[in-house]
């Protein structure tokens, strides 16, 4: 805004023009570049040099992110049983969106370097032994992360029924794994009470 003026727009001190051809700024104005946008393939660069790439609900940082713009998500539920000490494999899939999440394994690969959020959630049955403990965590890579386990050392008694939930917050690499371990006894867990979810949360 010009110094002097009351905070009014004003179509002199803000414009949105549209050029087919090379733009001359006149020597007697002051201009601030702020973006451009080409008409023919939709991408937009900022005045900061950096070129965005929208579709029709999304930015992207990338032309690649934008062709292949179905953002991975997935939720998964339903364990009968478990033993031991293993990545779980869910048999029912509520929603899934992308190609990321391998119903086969367990396993979320990721599609891209971004933000992403996972959540699980366990409920046992109330006929498992006295005794029983569990705790479940998130493997990268294989590699059990930090500060995403949850464990519950608590004695069975008749008719109890124990849960945990996790969640992770993380940047992580294209082709990084994402895996939802149980570690613990022998448990009958709660059907579809148990839940393993993921999602990208920026792009």
């Amino acid at each position: 805004m010009p110094i002097g003026e009351l905070a009014t727009s004003k179509p002199k001190n803000f414009r949105r023009v549209r050029h087919t051809s090379n733009f001359l700024i006149p020597n007697d104005e002051v201009w601030v570049f702020l973006a451009i946008r080409n008409g023919d393939t939709n991408e937009i660069r900022l005045g900061t040099g950096e070129t965005i790439y929208p579709d029709s609900k999304f930015l992207f940082r990338d032309e690649a992110q934008r062709a292949n713009a179905t953002l991975p998500a997935f939720h998964a539920y339903n364990i009968n049983r478990f033993n031991g000490n293993e990545r779980l494999v869910f048999t029912n899939i509520l929603t899934v969106h992308g190609s990321n999440f391998n119903t086969a394994t367990g396993h979320f690969t990721t599609p891209h370097e971004e933000g992403y959020q996972f959540n699980c959630a366990f409920f046992t049955d109330d006929n498992n032994p006295v005794g029983t403990s569990f705790d479940i965590h998130f493997r990268k890579n294989g590699i059990i992360l930090p500060s995403t386990r949850a464990t519950t050392d608590s004695v069975f008694s008749s008719n109890q029924n124990l849960n945990l939930k996790g969640s992770a917050l993380l940047e992580l690499e294209q082709g990084d794994t994402m895996e939802c371990f149980l570690k613990g006894g022998s448990l009958s867990l709660g059907d579809d009470l148990n839940q393993f979810s993921g999602h990208l949360i920026s792009s």
